[in-house]
């Protein structure tokens, strides 16, 4: 009945629970293309925001097609995880070949928007996909690897922003990004060895390898890299270079205090097992992150105008 029930359910709204497998709301990753534009205070330069909307466009579709991908790699393994479980492809509610189908589609229109951006981005799109397919099938089981994995997701779409723009990242944004990047993906593990202990080793964790693992050697490793990245960006600020790009050179020193904050309280809230699965997801609804980050883009903004 329960199987006959889905079946209806996939008839009757087959494009939503498709919809819900491209996770749109992880679209919002791929603004990190527009960070070496923003750092360059190069907005206004409509042709170059032109040509970082359709590398946006690009990197958003083939995330889809990436996370289509994996969610039918995983079926099987996420319909014992109890966050993982309602996921529309391992409840069966979208078709394997519906996904499969869709995944190809996303990926053919994804290459042919790339092919039109200047520079090599459409190298670091390809290597972004690699990368995404190789943590699917292999580096999200290697403790450690799939923190470096998951920190060069984000690496590489500011790395393919700035290519589609001809603005290359400078070393302060890569390593700051780097610090920030590897503690969120510490987040995510750190609240995946809650569950694991809180049910009891009920259910198999996505990367077992963490299972020995004491779930305070993440926390104080996030602790280090939140503090890295506060202090990257501290250093940062005190250069003549951010003197010259931020005038309001006092004002923009609040930056890292709101930093601090929601790094603060986005572990906070994993320890009370508030986040759920995906941090990023929880960024876009939770009040108090939104509240900080809009604070964050306020600061930069009139820091560079005064």
């Amino acid at each position: 009945m329960q199987v006959e029930g889905i079946r209806q359910q996939a008839g009757s709204l087959p494009w939503q629970p498709l919809w819900l497998s491209l996770r749109p709301h992880q679209w919002l990753k791929s603004l990190l293309l527009f960070a070496p534009l923003a750092a360059a205070h190069r907005l206004h330069d409509w042709q170059l925001v032109l040509q970082c909307a359709m590398a946006f466009l690009a990197f958003s579709m083939v995330s889809s097609a990436l996370y289509l991908a994996n969610d039918v790699i995983d079926r099987d393994r996420d319909r014992h995880h109890p966050l993982k479980g309602t996921r529309p492809i391992s409840r069966g509610v979208v078709p394997v070949g519906m996904a499969v189908g869709a995944a190809l589609l996303l990926g053919g229109l994804a290459l042919a928007v790339a092919i039109r951006l200047p520079g090599a981005f459409l190298f670091w799109m390809l290597l972004y996909a690699a990368l995404v397919l190789g943590y699917s099938f292999l580096l999200k089981h290697v403790m450690f690897m799939d923190l470096a994995a998951l920190t060069g997701f984000y690496l590489l779409r500011i790395v393919a922003g700035g290519s589609a723009v001809a603005i290359q990242p400078s070393g302060w944004m890569l390593l700051f990004a780097a610090c920030l990047f590897l503690n969120l993906a510490l987040v995510k593990r750190y609240q995946d060895l809650l569950v694991w202990h809180r049910q009891a080793q009920a259910w198999p964790l996505s990367c077992r390898q963490y299972a020995g693992v004491p779930a305070g050697l993440l926390a104080r490793l996030g602790g280090l890299t939140g503090a890295a990245a506060i202090l990257v960006l501290a250093l940062y600020l005190a250069t003549p270079l951010a003197n010259s790009l931020y005038p309001g050179t006092v004002f923009i020193w609040i930056f890292p205090l709101l930093l601090a904050g929601w790094i603060g309280w986005m572990w906070h809230q994993a320890a009370a097992g508030g986040m759920g699965d995906d941090p990023v997801l929880f960024a876009v609804r939770d009040v108090v992150s939104r509240t900080l980050l809009a604070a964050i883009c306020l600061v930069i903004g009139v820091g560079a105008l005064l």
